[in-house]
């Protein structure tokens, strides 16, 4: 197990605090770095932390942000760090967050690969993503799961993955520390391989 060290983060751009965490491991020498954009809702920033430390394990520097109106800031930021390799980053939309990391690559083009986990999706389709994605979603909720498929249907990216997980609830990649873990697991192995 590493040893990572969290602190509290506050990025400003055009006059708007968003606010989350820094989580670090340790170790000298330059890491990939993951953005992982959350819920919206102040009651959910456990669940950026879970993701965030249990990625931080994997050796990653991770800046978890409940939300951010400028991904581009909070990329420009992890960028800037000395122990972030700037040739590794990556970006993370759990629930609402989806939202912004789709539309993010849009636009933001020093991300490598993105993950899409238990998506909240506002779109109708992701015909614009042209890099490498993973979804991850239950399929306990047959509505939010056919959303999740269309959008995973309309990823123009060369490399995609999806992973249906028969019988887990939105709930649970929120609450279940075995569905946590088995998600972080299935994350870290799509952006060590981009």
């Amino acid at each position: 197990m590493r040893t990572y060290r969290c602190e509290d983060v506050t990025l400003s751009d055009r006059g708007i605090d968003s606010k989350g965490w820094l989580c670090n491991p340790q170790e000298k020498g330059k890491k990939p770095a993951i953005l992982v954009l959350g819920p919206k809702d102040a009651s959910n920033n456990a669940v950026l932390l879970q993701y965030a430390t249990r990625l931080a394990n994997y050796g990653f520097v991770v800046l978890g942000m409940e939300e951010t109106q400028n991904v581009k800031a909070a990329i420009d930021y992890l960028s800037l760090k000395d122990e972030v390799d700037p040739n590794k980053m990556y970006a993370m939309g759990i629930c609402n967050g989806t939202n912004e990391v789709l539309a993010s690559t849009e636009v933001e083009k020093r991300l490598k690969a993105i993950a899409l986990v238990a998506g909240c999706y506002k779109r109708k389709e992701a015909s614009r993503v042209k890099i490498p994605t993973i979804v991850i979603h239950g399929r306990e909720n047959e509505k939010e799961y056919q959303s999740a498929q269309r959008v995973y249907d309309t990823i123009c990216a060369e490399e995609k993955l999806a992973i249906w997980e028969g019988s887990v609830t939105h709930a649970q990649y929120f609450e279940d520390p075995l569905v946590l873990d088995k998600t972080v697991r299935n994350v870290f192995r799509w952006f060590k391989t981009h």
